[in-house]
């Protein structure tokens, strides 16, 4: 049948359901005997397609942003959330996302679907965690509340920040 190939040893086949793809198909045993005669038997199996899955993962984000809380949008709902920073609240369709336990770095989620053949799709989506800039800021000396506008604060790296304050 669609399928099914000899392992060349006469007692041995394969049967491959991505070769024979979806829908049914009948598989057939013919067995000749010493005398000539002719028997068969056969059987039907089912190859199913694959779940159609989609997937898009939240924007990039800085490594501080706090747990994204209630994320989701994979299709069809009732599949598992995974990766790196990822808690699958078990609901089937949302998953929370927390940059700090992720770390800094591309990290990949993966959402995963089982439909009601057993058969098992997957897909992913890049989030990427930046790290925080490097910030140094040399503060004013200590001055009495008559010392007068103390002009050009500056020397503070990287270049372009904002000074604030009361």
């Amino acid at each position: 049948g669609p399928g099914v190939t000899d392992n060349g040893n006469g007692t041995d086949y394969d049967f491959d359901p991505a070769a024979a793809g979806v829908g049914a198909h009948t598989i057939t045993y013919t067995y000749t005997d010493g005398n000539g005669c002719t028997a068969f038997d056969t059987d039907d199996v089912e190859v199913f397609a694959l779940p159609t899955v989609t997937f898009a993962a939240l924007a990039d984000l800085c490594i501080d942003a706090g747990v994204q809380a209630t994320l989701g949008g994979a299709t069809p709902a009732g599949g598992i959330y995974s990766g790196p920073g990822v808690t699958d609240n078990g609901n089937g369709t949302d998953y929370d996302f927390d940059p700090a336990a992720a770390g800094v770095g591309a990290h990949t989620i993966t959402y995963t679907y089982t439909d009601g053949n057993g058969c098992t799709a997957f897909d992913t989506d890049d989030v990427e965690v930046f790290a925080l800039p490097t910030v140094t800021f040399a503060a004013l000396a200590d001055l009495c509340i008559d010392a007068g506008v103390q002009a050009t604060l500056g020397g503070a790296t990287p270049a372009g920040g904002i000074y604030s304050g009361p």
